[in-house]
Order: C-alpha cells, then sequence, then structure tokens
C-alpha cells in the first residue's frame, strides 16, 4: 500500500494541519495533490522518518521491520503496536485481510537507513 493513496483520502484541512505539524511554510494556496506530494517529500526524508521511528517502543520497531518485508498477521497483542504506526503514518491496514503492512515509500526510506548505527540508536 502507498501512503500517497492513503493521504488522499484525508481532507485538505487535515492534510494543512500535518503540513503544520511538519512545520511546512507556504501550504496553504497549493492544491491538495500538490500539498499531498510536499508532505510525502518531507515525510519521507531520512531524518523525518529516524525521528518517527525514535518514538516506537522495542516490540513496535520490531512489529515495524517484520511488516516492511511483508504485511503481517497480528496477534491481539500487536493490537496496539499496529495502531501506533498507524498513528504515525508508517503503517496501515490491509482492508481485506486487517493484516498490519508498512507504506511502501516508508518501507523504502527504512532500508536505506536501517544499519548498524541506526540499530544503536534504538
Amino acid at each position: 500500500m502507498l501512503l500517497k493513496e492513503h493521504l488522499e483520502e484525508y481532507t485538505k484541512e487535515q492534510l494543512l494541519e500535518q503540513a503544520r505539524s511538519f512545520e511546512l511554510r507556504k501550504c496553504s494556496g497549493l492544491r491538495k495533490a500538490a500539498l499531498i506530494e510536499r508532505i510525502l517529500e518531507c515525510f519521507c526524508a531520512e531524518d523525518m522518518l529516524r525521528s518517527r521511528l525514535a518514538c516506537l517502543t522495542k516490540e513496535q520497531m520490531l512489529l515495524f521491520r517484520k511488516a516492511c518485508d511483508a504485511p503481517q498477521d497480528i496477534s491481539i497483542n500487536e493490537v496496539v503496536d499496529s495502531m501506533q504506526l498507524h498513528m504515525y503514518w508508517l503503517g496501515s491496514f490491509e482492508e481485506m485481510s486487517d493484516r498490519c503492512c508498512v507504506f511502501e515509500e516508508v518501507s523504502a526510506v527504512f532500508k536505506r537507513i536501517d544499519d548498524e548505527a541506526f540499530e544503536s540508536e534504538q
């Protein structure tokens, strides 16, 4: 699943709120499609992703790593962890199966930054 597709479900006002939380400037005049692209550029920057991932617990990070490779069937104990990934825009649920998956754009950036230095930060 693509983060871009997920963002298209938001209203322009919701996207503007998110842009403000990322401290993006000069977004109010953008059309929705351009606003989504701007948010994606910011969100999928390596530094931004690192800061989002720093908020995850060890268990959430483990689920995130597994879901980067393939959607995961989640146990009752992992529901809260998967909801947290969803809240941080790191992943979502496949509609038909309710399996947790990581957005493709996020996974691609994560694979670039997931090295020994990153693991030691965690």
